[in-house]
């Protein structure tokens, strides 16, 4: 008789998460490019708006492979040394961030000033990995300098462009119009400083694209406000002539909705109650109102913060989260309804593209 042999079952060794990263920098950024880079750029800049609540942040490109960050107006204490500080994912499902950053760069090194540029704390990393062991405090700074040089190893021949950097904190600015960010870099021998700091927010992105369209908007309307625990801010307007292609761009956390979601379900229904309700009260009938009659004369963009989105598929690019539908396509319908009621001329304009002939 053979004699039984006993397989011993080993379990998988655990990686911390500097190691998980560096092992499979894709899964978290998608690629180690331009791309890749811009994806984490915008994970930087959530952190620094949301955890540390900046605003006003600085990125200097340094060269092909360096960048620096200056996080300024820092209004509460870092509780945390760099080294220890671990990233909630149930809270921020979509960005990683900083902590992602380090992970993936060969240097990487942190300075917490004051607001005589006194430095209180700094720490150093290669590779991840902090050169000493550190210990918990209390910090208060005003400005969190970080210098990276990207790990020539995992990054390969990644050059920072400038100009793809630059177009990325524009978007940022858009949807964050309490914050200024400046981007610094050198051309040709020359230093170039490039200011972004829309104080319109959503309002001044729907400005600039109504310019590429013919005749006037009909109802600008710009909405800020605090819904059942969510932040909602909404700039839309409709197209004098529906010639030019429907824009609606949807955010949800920073992130891009492409497909959209409840989000873009509760503004539509919310546009089309308004006006259907306008209808009612002066006993019209004969205009038929859609949704997608409303999406072509549409010119839109839509941001909603929240805690614990929930996205459709793995991409997140479709919110699901049906709560939000009520509370947003109530407000909207009231304010489009409000603005009929006392502009006459642009009511007529507007519901004469839904006019149905007999």
């Amino acid at each position: 008789m053979k004699k039984e042999q006993k397989i011993e079952l080993k379990a998988p060794p655990t990686l911390s998460y500097i190691e998980a990263i560096r092992l499979r920098p894709g899964m978290y950024i998608g690629s180690v490019d331009m791309r890749g880079f811009l994806h984490l750029l915008k994970g930087v800049l959530y952190d620094s708006i949301t955890i540390f609540q900046s605003s006003n942040i600085n990125i200097e490109i340094m060269g092909r492979q360096s960048i620096r960050f200056l996080i300024r107006d820092i209004p509460q204490p870092i509780q945390k040394y760099w080294a220890s500080w671990e990233r909630d994912f149930s809270k921020n499902p979509i960005f990683v961030g900083l902590e992602t950053l380090n992970a993936l760069s060969a240097i990487f090194n942190v300075q917490l000033l004051d607001a005589s540029s006194t430095v209180l704390l700094e720490e150093k990393f290669e590779a991840g990995v902090a050169s000493q062991s550190t210990t918990n405090q209390l910090w208060n700074g005003t400005t969190l300098q970080i210098e990276s040089t990207l790990d020539g190893n995992i990054w390969k021949d990644i050059d920072l462009q400038p100009t793809f950097i630059s177009n990325k904190v524009a978007h940022f600015a858009y949807l964050n119009k309490q914050v200024q960010f400046e981007v610094q870099y050198n051309t040709n021998g020359r230093a170039c400083n490039v200011f972004y700091h829309f104080k319109n927010g959503l309002q001044d992105q729907l400005r600039l694209e109504a310019l590429t369209g013919l005749g006037q908007n009909l109802f600008e309307t710009s909405i800020d406000q605090q819904l059942d625990g969510m932040h909602l801010e909404i700039a839309f307007a409709f197209r004098e002539y529906g010639v030019d292609e429907a824009i609606l761009k949807s955010y949800v956390n920073y992130h891009p909705t492409h497909e959209g979601g409840t989000h873009v379900d509760a503004l539509l229904k919310g546009l089309t109650y308004g006006i259907m309700r306008y209808l009612k009260q002066q006993q019209v009938t004969h205009y038929r109102i859609s949704e997608k009659g409303i999406r072509e004369n549409l010119i839109a963009f839509l941001h909603l913060k929240m805690d614990a989105p929930t996205f459709v598929g793995c991409v997140k690019n479709k919110l699901a989260n049906p709560e939000v539908l009520s509370p947003i396509s109530h407000l909207v319908a009231d304010v489009l309804f409000e603005q009929m009621e006392s502009n006459s001329q642009s009511t007529q304009q507007l519901i004469r593209k839904f006019e149905v002939y007999s």
